[in-house]
């Protein structure tokens, strides 16, 4: 057992997450991912993502109501809100491009963009927050669940989730 898997996920260094999560589906046979095997950028997308584009009327309530002590005020959600802004405009423009097409070129466009507008809204949320307050919340109240398909896909995936978090934040 890695030392990881008793410390609290939020915690958890990339590698020992990757790890984990990989070591989760070689025991399971199960190819989702849950809980503390989430990156807290795949977290933080999530939150973003249902917040500002997806839920953004019934989300934060969810999360208010889930989280100990980050984002509960108008004030944490208005700054959560500025300091996301362009990192959920990029989100949206990826929806869109999905929804009513987009070359393939516009859609690496905006992805290629996605990135750094990630990283710096995470970054200033951290500083905000305060890096392991926030963190905790991602984990207690933001937490999802997604099916990864096969041993081979959830492999590529973890791989390219892995390369995000080292990326992007």
């Amino acid at each position: 057992m890695l030392v990881a898997a008793v410390n609290a996920p939020w915690l958890w260094s990339d590698q020992e997450r990757a790890q984990l999560r990989l070591e989760h589906a070689r025991v399971t046979h199960k190819y989702n991912v849950d809980g503390g095997l989430f990156f807290p950028t795949e977290l933080f997308r999530h939150l973003v993502w249902m917040s500002f584009v997806q839920m953004p009327e019934v989300y934060p309530r969810t999360i208010r109501h889930q989280s100990r002590d980050v984002l509960h005020t108008t004030a944490d959600w208005e700054f959560f809100r500025s300091a996301t802004h362009d990192f959920a405009q990029i989100l949206r423009r990826e929806r869109e491009l999905d929804r009513f097409g987009g070359t393939p070129q516009m859609k690496r466009d905006v992805r290629d963009r996605e990135c750094a507008a990630m990283a710096a809204a995470f970054r200033a949320v951290r500083a905000h927050f305060g890096r392991e307050r926030f963190d905790r919340m991602l984990y207690e109240a933001a937490s999802y669940s997604e099916s990864l398909g096969n041993a081979e896909t959830f492999r590529k995936k973890t791989e390219m989730a892995l390369q995000t978090a080292q990326r992007c934040q």
